[in-house]
C-alpha cells in the first residue's frame, strides 16, 4: 500500500493499518539520524531481508468475469496446483555496489537460524562487494532480527547496525 493508496478498512485489515504505521515509524526512526549522510555513508549499507516466492501463481484469490455459458473454456480458467504448488524461502543482501549472497532458507527460519545463516554469508557478502571496514547492516525490525541471540552475534562480531 503505497502513501497515497486508498484502502477499505474491513474485517481483519485493523492489523494490517497498525502494522503499516509501526513500520513507518521504524523507518522514520532509522531515517531521521541519517537524513544527512552522503554517497560515501550510503554505499557502505549492506542492506538484507527475506522473501517467499510461491512456486506456482500466488497465494491469493482470483476474480473473473465469465459471460454466460462460459465458465469451463480454457481460455478464460486459471490452472491450479492441489495444495499451493509450494514455495520457497530466500534470504539476501545488497549494497549500492551490488547483490550479496542468496541464500534458501530450508524450512522456518528462527532467530538461531537466522544467526547460522549470518555466520554463512554476512562476511563473505561484505567481502564480495568490497564495503572495507566501515560497513554497515541493514534489516528490518523482525522479531529473529531484533533477538537477544542476534543481538548478541552482532556485538560479537562487530557488526554495526
Amino acid at each position: 500500500m503505497g502513501p497515497h493508496s486508498h484502502h477499505t478498512v474491513q474485517e481483519g485489515d485493523a492489523f494490517c493499518l497498525l502494522e503499516e504505521t509501526a513500520i513507518t515509524k521504524a523507518r522514520l526512526r532509522f531515517a531521521t539520524p541519517h537524513g544527512d549522510k552522503d554517497y560515501t555513508f550510503w554505499r557502505n549499507v549492506l542492506w538484507s531481508d527475506e522473501t517467499k516466492i510461491e512456486l506456482f501463481g500466488h497465494n491469493d484469490h482470483h476474480y473473473v468475469w465469465r459471460k454466460k455459458g462460459e465458465a469451463c473454456k480454457p481460455k478464460i480458467t486459471i490452472p491450479t496446483v492441489k495444495h499451493g504448488g509450494g514455495s520457497i524461502m530466500l534470504w539476501g543482501c545488497i549494497a549500492a555496489g551490488g547483490t550479496g549472497v542468496l541464500h534458501k532458507v530450508d524450512g522456518i527460519m528462527r532467530k538461531n537460524y537466522y544467526v547460522d545463516i549470518l555466520k554463512q554469508h554476512l562476511k563473505t557478502s561484505v567481502r564480495k562487494l568490497k564495503l572495507g571496514r566501515k560497513w554497515v547492516f541493514q534489516m528490518d525490525n523482525d522479531p529473529k532480527h531484533t533477538s537477544k541471540v542476534v543481538a548478541k552475534w552482532f556485538q560479537d562480531n562487530k557488526v554495526k547496525e
